[in-house]
């Protein structure tokens, strides 16, 4: 069966356990430890609600970021985000295959507590899907939803 338009999952072969990600090639680029800053160090105003990070509680994005919640994250339903903030985004690349093609990823964790957010996109595997480069794909686990919210794709 065809992928739902926009929906993000990884290629499982056979002999692979399904809880596994995809393989991953890291490029020889710069020691892990490193990080690129992705966002400004700044938080909203306390009264506006925002998407949190499940490990300390820091805003990374709000609702007006979010391009798309009809995607798939490694760990379950996902937002494809515009920008995020309080992120670091790892140096090295991975190759990962999706149900659109090959892309180039670098893993995105919050800057703060070093919780695995989810990724961005770096390189597209076409011009079609050329409209991820620089996006963030989240997790909706990895996160704590404002109150009231709940993942559209959620069970």
């Amino acid at each position: 069966a065809e992928a739902e338009k926009g929906t993000e999952a990884p290629t499982v072969e056979p002999n692979e356990a399904p809880e596994e990600t995809p393989k991953a090639e890291p490029e020889p680029t710069s020691p892990a430890a490193e990080t690129i800053p992705v966002s400004p160090k700044k938080d909203p105003p306390a009264e506006e609600h925002g998407y949190r990070c499940r490990g300390c509680n820091t805003c990374i994005f709000h609702g007006s970021d979010i391009l798309s919640s009809n995607y798939q994250a490694m760990t379950g339903p996902g937002y494809l985000i515009d920008a995020t903030q309080n992120t670091v985004a790892a140096t090295e690349t991975q190759s990962v295959v999706y149900s659109t093609g090959c892309y180039l990823i670098r893993e995105v964790s919050c800057e703060f507590c070093e919780n695995k957010l989810g990724v961005t996109y770096v390189v597209a595997p076409d011009e079609k899907q050329e409209y991820k480069v620089g996006k963030f794909l989240l997790g909706a686990d990895r996160l704590i939803l404002p109150p009231g919210v709940t993942h559209p794709k959620a069970k």
